[in-house]
């Protein structure tokens, strides 16, 4: 389904997609706002390039990725209140964290040094089916234990109900334009990941999550990660300590978002679930502020290479 709604008077654009999350489909959600002063921008029209971008993150692989968006024109700065980075819901309600940060720099002066900046806030979340079959959110586990029983969840949940195992990566992103001009952006995808009820049941073991650990670590320390300083990262780095490149590397991957591995457009499909799961800013965010962004989106080097690394696949079984 798709609704598509243009209010030339307020100015204001709505664009949804909607699927059933329980038959591994997609859902999208992204919502433009322009004040009342400004011009509304048309289809191919590049609208305004912004100077410097303050992201609330401390991901390296946002920092690039926005780079990569704007094609090096304009400087990324990372920035977290408190430590913290945002949360899905804080980043998706009106862009609250987006007005927060935008207030907290006013205070410290630091927009009086750029006439426009673009604040950008993303958070990712995953989920995995309980016995009910609903989503429970999970965090980043704090111990192993806590990822095998993640796998042990979802083998669970595939017995009781007599489908396929498969966790959900949810990820909102919001920018807000501020200064010269007030415009907003906010974005939320999600990626089903339908799982081999057999992999999933070998993962859910002592020796499966070995082999686990073991691609794992080879897979983060490839050149991709290393080459780039793009940070360490640990199943405790992860919410849910899920990693889809390296559960494809695997073979336990079947399906993303209702198409299946060997499905035409299972490359762009998985490709796109990787972004949402390493980035969680789909390239349409910042659509409004440069019309090239989905070539950038292609041509990125680093994506590319993490997904074609991840598709070199190993045993899991050895």
């Amino acid at each position: 389904m798709k609704v598509v709604h243009n209010d030339l008077w307020r100015n204001e654009s709505f664009f949804f997609f909607i699927y059933n999350p329980h038959s591994a489909g997609f859902f999208m959600f992204t919502k433009q706002v322009i004040s009342p002063e400004n011009k509304v921008f048309s289809e191919g029209q590049l609208r305004f390039t912004p100077p410097i971008v303050l992201l609330s993150s401390t991901s390296p692989r946002r920092a690039e990725f926005v780079e990569q968006m704007f094609g090096g024109k304009t400087a990324v700065k990372l920035y977290v209140e408190s430590g913290e980075e945002p949360l899905l819901d804080e980043v998706l309600v009106a862009g609250f964290k987006a007005q927060r940060l935008h207030d907290y720099l006013k205070q410290q002066r630091l927009l009086n040094q750029h006439k426009d900046c673009l604040i950008v806030a993303a958070d990712t979340r995953t989920s995995i089916p309980g016995r009910d079959g609903l989503l429970v959110s999970k965090g980043k586990p704090m111990k192993l234990e806590e990822l095998q029983d993640n796998f042990s969840s979802m083998r669970d949940f595939s017995i009781s109900c007599c489908e396929d195992p498969f966790y959900q990566v949810s990820s909102g992103a919001v920018t807000r334009l501020v200064r010269a001009q007030t415009f907003e952006s906010e974005t939320k995808v999600a990626a089903n990941v339908m799982l081999d009820f057999a992999g999933v049941s070998f993962l859910a073991t002592d020796e499966g999550m070995e082999r686990y650990l073991e691609i794992f670590d080879l897979f983060y320390s490839s050149k991709p990660y290393s080459e780039k300083n793009m940070g360490t990262t640990t199943v405790h780095s992860l919410s849910g300590g899920m990693s889809l490149p390296v559960l494809m590397k695997l073979c336990v991957v079947r399906a993303i978002n209702g198409v299946g591995i060997n499905d035409a457009g299972f490359k762009d499909v998985y490709r796109d679930a990787v972004h949402t799961v390493a980035i969680g800013m789909p390239p349409e965010l910042f659509r409004p502020y440069n019309t090239q962004v989905h070539m950038r989106y292609r041509n990125w080097e680093w994506l590319n290479n993490v997904v074609a690394l991840s598709q070199d696949r190993v045993d899991l079984y050895a």
